[in-house]
This record gives C-alpha cells, sequence and structure tokens, in this order.
C-alpha cells in the first residue's frame, strides 16, 4: 500500500466499527445504495457530477438497468485523461 493511501471510509470514521461501516456504505437502509450528498450534487465540476452519474447508474434498483463495469472504466478513463 502506497504511503499516502487511506483505506475507504478512513476520513468519516477513524477506527470503525462493524456497525460503522454498515452507516457508511448504507447497508442500514432497505434499498441498499450508497448515499449521495445533496451538495455532492451542486458541485459546479462537471467530471465530479459525471462520477455520481455513473454510481447512480452502477447500484440502479433494477439489476437490468445498471451499466456494466466496462462501461465504467471507459468512463473513468474519459475523465482522467
Amino acid at each position: 500500500m502506497a504511503q499516502n493511501s487511506k483505506i475507504p471510509g478512513y476520513a468519516t470514521v477513524n477506527d470503525p466499527s462493524v456497525e460503522d461501516m454498515l452507516q457508511i456504505i448504507n447497508l442500514n437502509n432497505e434499498i441498499n445504495r450508497p448515499i449521495i450528498k445533496s451538495s455532492w450534487r451542486k458541485s459546479p465540476d462537471d467530471s465530479f457530477k459525471e462520477i455520481i452519474r455513473t454510481i447512480e447508474q452502477c447500484w440502479d434498483q433494477n439489476p437490468d438497468g445498471r451499466i456494466s463495469a466496462a462501461l465504467v472504466a471507459v468512463r473513468m478513463r474519459q475523465l482522467f485523461s
């Protein structure tokens, strides 16, 4: 692991319990989908908006509506190239 790397959720909870992690990844919610904060949606950054759109499409309630990992990879390459 790189020296400056941090585990997911590190900024939210320093040493999370199982209950903390369930809350962070939103598994206590009936629909089990990540929480997209309203402040994130208000970002003027188009790249950030595309990441949010991609996350939401990955977690579509209808499994047939979810995008493929290949499409996610294409979008991320486009955003970060």
